[in-house]
């Protein structure tokens, strides 16, 4: 009898153990996937562009992050000038805790360089930042429907040929844009600035960063808490590996990154490139530090770099 209680004591004890884990593992989710939302302090016409606000949902998924759809806003900013044959685009796609707008007395002068190199513009907040709805960030599992969801936006509102739009994507936002080209083959322009190759790598420094936990503990936690974020949000933290899924794209991709980048080193860029398979895909390194901030550092030559890329990529759909 005394074994039979103590066996009963043992598995009520072990019970007890995995339902704290589980639940230390939710609250710890739950804190993770919720951004620092910056407010929109500027808009392009501060900066002398014509644009036009928009309003877009995500492409829509069977699964979703959140129970209510979600409206995504932005800005379109037409080219500076007419240039011959069809229209082209690049979405730009800001990072975590960001907006569309990132700092905009260094950011948005670029943002109008580049307009005026003949690309219309699409600039919109991702989900749970800025001015967008939604409250889950996901490390660009379901950003990837926030790009698809501007592209067709691009195309069905503004008549850009879906062959013919590129994204330029920071951190967070490179991830969503090489996991959205993935499920779009149309998608066959992307830079992809300062994103990370394995969420891995970032996991417990990330999480450490947004909840009560210190960085030691989150490995002992995370088997729980990738359940939580698979039950719970329905995000595969398995998909966020670019290194191990770039290979499904068979098009030119430029990198871009901070050589003492002091988030996301640049060796993430490094692997990226590495396991890319066109040969004519591109790692270019800018000399500094600070994450995702090598347009500020070296202005004209990110602006050259990106400009020729996308004209090259767009001169090629044409053809």
């Amino acid at each position: 009898m005394n074994l039979i209680l103590a066996r009963r004591a043992a598995v009520a004890a072990l019970g007890l153990l995995v339902a704290v884990y589980l639940i230390i593992g939710w609250m710890m989710v739950s804190a993770a996937v919720v951004a620092e939302r910056e407010s929109v302090e500027a808009n392009p016409g501060d900066y002398g562009m014509n644009f036009v606000d928009v309003g877009f949902m995500p492409r829509m998924i069977e699964e979703r992050a959140d129970d209510e759809p979600i409206t995504l806003r932005g800005w379109w900013i037409p080219a500076a000038r007419d240039e011959a044959g069809e229209p082209s685009a690049i979405i730009v796609v800001h990072g975590l805790d960001s907006n569309r707008a990132r700092e905009p007395e260094a950011y948005m002068p670029f943002v109008r360089d580049l307009r005026d190199e003949g690309f219309s513009l699409l600039l919109f907040d991702l989900r749970a930042h800025g001015q967008s709805g939604g409250e889950i960030t996901s490390a660009g599992y379901y950003e990837r429907y926030d790009v698809l969801g501007a592209m067709d936006t691009a195309t069905s509102r503004f008549g850009v040929p879906p062959e013919r739009i590129g994204v330029l994507g920071w951190s967070l936002g490179g991830v969503a844009a090489l996991l959205a080209a993935t499920e779009e083959p149309r998608l066959q322009a992307l830079v992809i600035d300062s994103a990370f190759a394995n969420i891995n790598d970032l996991f417990a420094a990330e999480v450490a960063d947004r909840t009560p936990l210190p960085a030691w503990s989150v490995g002992a936690l995370r088997p729980g808490m990738e359940v939580v974020a698979r039950v719970r949000y329905g995000i595969r933290l398995s998909d966020l590996k670019p290194e191990e899924f770039v290979d499904q794209l068979d098009f030119p991709i430029l990198f871009t990154h901070s050589e003492d980048d002091d988030r996301i080193p640049i060796e993430h860029s490094e692997r990226i490139a590495d396991a890319a398979t066109h040969a004519q895909s591109e790692l270019i390194r800018f000399p500094g530090d600070g994450h995702s901030r090598a347009f500020e550092a070296h202005p004209e030559a990110f602006l050259q770099a990106v400009a020729e890329y996308f004209k090259g990529r767009f001169d090629g759909a044409s053809s």
